[in-house]
């Protein structure tokens, strides 16, 4: 599965409120307020981001409270 078929749902209202920051941070790409040249880098980026695997994070147990429910 790729990261556009996992975060479909976020995109789609994305599109529809012209807001980018939610799927860009989960990309770690920030949203493009420089000059052109700084925006097509960033577009390229995050059209990468988009066809790439998605890859489940990893969670670092040791540091979650042991009776923390789940």
């Amino acid at each position: 599965m790729k990261n556009k078929e996992k975060y479909a749902d976020e995109l789609i209202n994305e599109t529809i409120s012209g807001d980018c920051h939610t799927t860009r941070e989960i990309a770690g790409i920030p949203c493009c307020n420089e000059t052109m040249g700084d925006c097509a880098v960033c577009i390229l980026m995050y059209a990468e981001w988009l066809d790439a695997e998605y890859v489940e994070p990893s969670i670092d147990w040791s540091k979650i409270p042991v009776d923390t429910p789940i």
